[in-house]
Parts: structure tokens; C-alpha cells; sequence
């Protein structure tokens, strides 16, 4: 350790401010006691003798908070050495006085919004968001009263019914509020009523699509086919495997079985011969 010894700053810049809300050791006069702003980066002497003082910088009124501004003044006395050194370091310290809520108010009735031709939504908590005010100013908006979640993600499986949500408010001080919202999440019924048909007539399509109960899969066609159906969930997992014969009919229907216990989501179904082969998708509601 030299003259050349720099201590660390607390100043939100290289080092976070020390926070009045948090437990940490009190020293002189309550400030951050001077073992948590002392760096001992010495390796051959272990006997070091250390004092400080603090100045005050300046007192920093932010609304309804305060910085303290403090230039920490060490004298250390290397005793391997017979050397004194005296590095400085500032320390701040802030200060909450606020204790009042944000008021929040969220979207009223039913808010509804679509899912992408992916299949996705991406909502913002502030999204639902009607109106919000803070005394001291907001500083965030979530999906979870933690404060982590700004952005929350929606796909089929959330289609067909009402979400009842929370959306929470904070403050700078760490104030927090909440509203409740509701919200409907619309399939895209461009993806899924895709039904297929064929310049020669092949038709292949679900009835309902979308679809809340039983489904049944048609395919017709003028020729006498001979193929397979198979019908996959989202996971690409298949369920079914049927063949499927024309013979004096020009078409073939399938009741989708209740058994399979089909839930909420996106579902596939293939027709395959000689011929074609053709990829439908059915929308489970």
C-alpha cells in the first residue's frame, strides 16, 4: 500500500449509494461506519492502523427524498512501512421521507386484445393502465407486487376466457399500489380457421374451428383416395393415425375423440396419399 492508494466511492457511480432503508452498521454521527467503505486491499502487512473523518458535502433535497453527501477522510498507518498514507473517498447516503401510495386505476370492462399470427402476445403492465400518480413521482409498473415482471406473455392456451389480473404501481420510495383489470385474449382466426382445398376439389377442414366442444375432420374429394389422416397436438406429438378410404363415397369425416381430452391450444391435422400431402390447423378454445 501506497500513495498511490485509491479507496472505492459509494456515489452511485462506482459503487451503489448506501441506502437509509437498509440494515447496515452505524458509525459517528449515523453514517455507513467506516468498516463498510474500507477496502483492505493489503497482502504482506496485516497490521494496519486506520482513523477517518467525515466533511459534509452537501445536504441534496430530491422531492421526497434526500442524498447526503459525505468526503470520508482517512489517515492509514502502515506499520510494515512506518508509512501514512491519507486517501479520501465519498460516500453518500440517501433518504426516504415518503409513505404515500401511488393511486392507481386500471382499464374498466373487459379489455381485449389478439394474438399475433404467431400465436403470441406481449403486453406491458402499463398497457392496462387507465391512469397512475404519485406524490413523489412513479418509478415502475408490473405484473407481480415483487416488481420483477414488466412484460407478461399470452398464447392459446389463455384464448376463450376471462383473465382477472393485477397491475401494480411503485413509487421511488418503494411504495406500492395495485388496480385489477380483466382481460380477453382473442385467437387469430386468420391461423386458425386454415382449411385446405385443392384445385381438383380435395377439401380438408375442422368443423368448428375454433372450436370450445366435439370436432369432427372432413375430407372430400371427386376421386376415390386412399390415405391417412393424423392429427398432432402443439408438441408435435401425434394422436391419432387413420386411414382413410374414399371407396364408393366422395367423402370422409372423423369424430375427434373426447378421450384424447383436447385442452386449450393449437392442434394439426394431416392428410396424406399418393398425391398430397396437406397440413391443416385446428384452435382448441
Amino acid at each position: 500500500m501506497d500513495s498511490t492508494y485509491v479507496l472505492p466511492n459509494y456515489n452511485g457511480i462506482d459503487n451503489p449509494i448506501f441506502d437509509c432503508r437498509d440494515s447496515w452498521k452505524r458509525g459517528r454521527n449515523g453514517n455507513p461506519d467506516g468498516s463498510l467503505s474500507f477496502e483492505k486491499a493489503y497482502r504482506n502487512c496485516q497490521n494496519l492502523g486506520t482513523n477517518y473523518s467525515d466533511d459534509t458535502l452537501s445536504i441534496q433535497p430530491e422531492g421526497c427524498h434526500r442524498i447526503l453527501e459525505l468526503k470520508r477522510n482517512w489517515i492509514i498507518l502502515d506499520w510494515c512501512k512506518g508509512e501514512a498514507i491519507y486517501p479520501s473517498q465519498l460516500v453518500y447516503v440517501r433518504c426516504y421521507n415518503d409513505s404515500i401510495n401511488p393511486v392507481a386505476l386500471c382499464k374498466s370492462g373487459i379489455i381485449e386484445f389478439q394474438l399475433n399470427q404467431n400465436n403470441v402476445l406481449t403486453l406491458n403492465a402499463d398497457e392496462l393502465l387507465q391512469d397512475a400518480t404519485d406524490n413523489c413521482g412513479l418509478a415502475q409498473t408490473s405484473w407481480d407486487e415483487a416488481g420483477f415482471i414488466q412484460s407478461k406473455q399470452f398464447g392459446l392456451a389463455d384464448t376463450g376466457k376471462i383473465l382477472d389480473l393485477k397491475v401494480w404501481v411503485y413509487d421511488s420510495s418503494g411504495n406500492k399500489t395495485s388496480c385489477d383489470v380483466q382481460l380477453k385474449i382473442l385467437p387469430n382466426l386468420m391461423v386458425g380457421t386454415e382449411n385446405k382445398k385443392t384445385p381438383d376439389k380435395l377439401a380438408f377442414y375442422f368443423a368448428p374451428n375454433p372450436a370450445t366442444g366435439p370436432v369432427e375432420v372432413f375430407i372430400s374429394s371427386k376421386n376415390k383416395l386412399q390415405g391417412t389422416f393424423s392429427f398432432y397436438n402443439q408438441s408435435g406429438i401425434k394422436l391419432l393415425n387413420i386411414p382413410v378410404d374414399f371407396k364408393n363415397q366422395n367423402g370422409w369425416k372423423f369424430n375427434i375423440d373426447g378421450s384424447l381430452q383436447l385442452k386449450q391450444g393449437m392442434y394439426y391435422g394431416a392428410y396424406q396419399d399418393g398425391q398430397y400431402s396437406i397440413i391443416i390447423k385446428l384452435v382448441i378454445l
